[in-house]
């Protein structure tokens, strides 16, 4: 049987209602880890709120270098600091780490940020997601925020980083991979040739069984689109075979946009091809962020993948839902082990199809919701509910409710609406919220009106 509790603020100042993070099983679940200061809960906006031993290393001296990155330094190690130490709480250090998730406002700070997680973790990093990630409603005054998944200090596991020739150029300065148990997190990578390392922008360029799979593009652009988005494929093939495992061994993937979601349609033509042909069904989420590591690529996208089993005790997955109906290859939800990680999702009625943006398209039950208000009620509200009612859906589909989901994250086009969506969030996880990490996102899919997406990761405890 699977145990969880949270990982609670305690004596850091913050009281015992405000949930850090969650341990379930093996793993440490983090939340959204902003440059609060978790003694005195102030933010940290420069190298005067450290402390002096902590900003000698940040200052080289070179005024012309050290205040145009001042925030971001000093923000970074602000963050790094709390994970650490609630990490130590836990009895884990970030040599536990095994998924950590950076999202900057400016992605010209990725250097300064990068360079403060190599002084954190000198000897070996896990793998990294680093995305631009801002929109309106975001606080202007916060440059860096993290997030995590990390091996609890009593799991019996490590962390183990996988390299693979070639491909660890492109990820560097963190692994293609991290590995734990069974489980595998990669780093996002850009469709480029290991080998010229520039990006494959022309079929012509893969092999026959990446060309076979493609279908005819329109154009050189939706040429290109399909051609990256083989080329990670087969970067992502090499590192999974490299731990006896394939493309059907992925349970969730992550698409980061630096395209409209309007060409999305070009990736969901290859993938919706290359699932068929593997019978491979995994959730998944994508939308545009303000930017990626490799500034120059349409897109990087990671995976988490479940190498699969050798032995009567050893973990399994499967998605027990028919696809998702926006996409016709996803499944809404997969089951690995007692563990369920959702697609993301959005506030779309698949059947009409249309975007649920008014409470007049909800249930009876819940249609006067907005009833007795006298100031305008935002779409946000409506669209947050129905996602929350899919999403419990697929809970309950795979033997979970919302009372056991571990950690959340909540895409917004405007985070200063977050407040509606977590009024909205109570009733179906009452008083107390998940860890939760809010990520600003450039847009939705399909309807531009859309401003949400969600996804969550639950831990029951049945199932291996």
């Amino acid at each position: 049987m699977i145990t969880k509790h949270e990982i609670a603020a305690g004596d850091l100042g913050l009281g015992e209602s405000t949930s850090l993070g969650t341990k379930a099983g093996p793993f440490l679940f983090f939340g959204s880890q902003t440059p609060l200061d978790l003694e005195t809960g102030r933010l940290t906006r420069g190298f005067s709120d450290l402390p002096s031993e902590a900003r000698r290393p940040l200052v080289s001296g070179l005024l012309l270098v050290d205040i145009p990155a001042e925030r971001a330094l000093a923000q970074t190690w602000r963050v790094l600091q709390n994970l650490k130490e609630l990490l130590s709480r836990e009895g884990s250090s970030f040599d536990d780490v095994v998924h950590l998730r950076v999202f900057l406002t400016d992605m010209t700070d990725r250097a300064a940020v990068e360079a403060v997680i190599l002084d954190f973790m000198p000897e070996e990093r896990p793998a990294t997601t680093l995305v631009g990630a801002t929109n309106v409603g975001a606080d202007e005054e916060i440059a860096v925020q993290m997030d995590a998944i990390a091996l609890a200090g009593d799991s019996g596991l490590r962390r183990e980083n996988i390299g693979v020739p070639g491909l660890d150029e492109l990820s560097f300065p963190f692994p293609v991979a991290s590995r734990a148990g069974q489980f595998v997190f990669t780093t996002p990578l850009p469709g480029v040739d290991p080998e010229t390392g520039q990006l494959v922008n022309r079929l012509a360029e893969l092999g026959p069984e990446e060309r076979e799979v493609a279908p005819r593009p329109r154009d050189a652009r939706e040429e290109a689109l399909m051609a990256q988005d083989l080329t990670i494929f087969g970067h992502i093939r090499r590192i999974l075979e490299t731990q006896g495992a394939s493309l059907d061994s992925i349970f969730h993937h992550n698409t980061w946009l630096r395209i409209p979601m309007k060409e999305f349609g070009a990736l969901a033509k290859v993938r919706r091809n290359l699932f068929s042909q593997r019978q491979m069904v995994a959730s998944a989420t994508s939308f545009p962020m303000s930017g990626i590591r490799r500034g120059d690529a349409l897109f990087e996208w990671e995976v988490q993948a479940l190498i699969p089993p050798k032995g009567p005790t050893d973990l399994h997955k499967e998605a027990r839902l028919l696809p998702h109906g926006l996409t016709g290859y996803n499944a809404p939800a997969q089951k690995v082990g007692p563990f369920v990680f959702t697609a993301g999702e959005v506030a779309i009625d698949t059947g009409v199809p249309r975007l649920v943006d008014s409470f007049a398209y909800l249930p009876k039950e819940v249609r006067l919701l907005s009833y007795g208000r006298v100031h305008p009620v935002t779409s946000i509200m409506a669209q947050a509910w129905y996602i929350y009612r899919l999403t419990k859906s697929s809970m309950e589909a795979h033997d979970v409710s919302m009372a056991s989901v571990v950690h959340q994250t909540v895409y917004m086009t405007n985070v200063a609406d977050y407040p509606a969506v977590e009024r909205m969030a109570t009733l179906f996880y009452g008083a107390k919220l998940p860890p939760t990490t809010l990520v600003p996102i450039l847009g939705v899919s399909p309807y531009a009106q859309a401003q949400l997406e969600i996804e969550v990761i639950a831990a029951g405890d049945k199932g291996n």
